[in-house]
């Protein structure tokens, strides 16, 4: 499939075999996964830079050819593009009832806790409207901890860009050598990259290892005091 790309959420379909083709602008690639603590990948957006038009359209520059064999067990891919290659607050409504539609099912009549960092975008009165139509609560992690609280920057995204960095070293060698630009190698290599480092061991002990979930509170105030030099004796 070839997708013309505008403002709006693109899914790339779980058939077989997907074909997309996306104009871009720019190097800026963003990559926002939403996982859970039982190790599943629910879903994963791509956000590309773009630039508006005097019509108030993105206009973009190049083409990146993704070809992915999707299982069954793969998560669903969508991008988004934006001129800054960043997400807005209408962009975040649109990739969080995204999320919302493809998540309520997998919930049912379970409460489930969402954690996200204090990105000023996740801050906006229609996603909160929506958490809580859904009976989703929204847990905003505090300011400058996302080092110490953010399962993914705990090891997830460790493993994604080891191998990510391996990967990068071939494609900048000569037996290696491609003319691809940085967004088409970028979005190449990093699907498969993805479901080796997302596993559901990882995604678990990320969770773990931060005391998000299982729930510690001592070691997040050990990890407090670790990184951020801050003592609370009344834990």
């Amino acid at each position: 499939m070839c997708f013309q790309v505008f403002t709006g959420l693109i899914h790339s379909t779980n058939k077989t075999r997907t074909d997309v083709a996306l104009k871009t602008y720019g190097k800026r690639v963003s990559i926002i996964p939403f996982i859970s603590a039982d190790g599943k990948t629910h879903l994963i957006v791509f956000v590309l830079q773009g630039r508006k038009t005097a019509s108030g359209d993105i206009d973009f520059e190049g083409t990146v050819h993704q070809r992915t064999r999707v299982t069954r067990n793969y998560p669903p891919i969508f991008y988004l593009a934006t001129p800054s290659g960043r997400i807005s607050g209408e962009d975040w409504d649109l990739i969080f009832g995204k999320f919302l539609a493809i998540v309520k099912p997998w919930i049912g009549t379970r409460e489930a806790l969402v954690y996200l960092d204090n990105l000023g975008s996740h801050l906006t009165t229609q996603s909160l409207t929506n958490s809580i139509d859904s009976d989703i609560t929204m847990l905003f992690l505090p300011p400058n901890t996302t080092h110490i609280l953010q399962p993914l920057d705990n090891l997830a995204f460790c493993e994604f860009k080891r191998a990510l960095k391996i990967s990068m070293r071939h494609y900048l060698s000569p037996e290696g050598f491609s003319t691809e630009s940085f967004t088409q190698v970028m979005l190449s290599l990093t699907h498969t990259i993805m479901l080796h480092a997302f596993t559901p061991k990882t995604l678990e002990m990320s969770f773990s290892n931060t005391g998000l979930f299982p729930f510690d509170s001592l070691k997040i105030m050990q990890k407090v005091e670790q990184f951020l030099g801050l003592y609370f004796p009344f834990f």
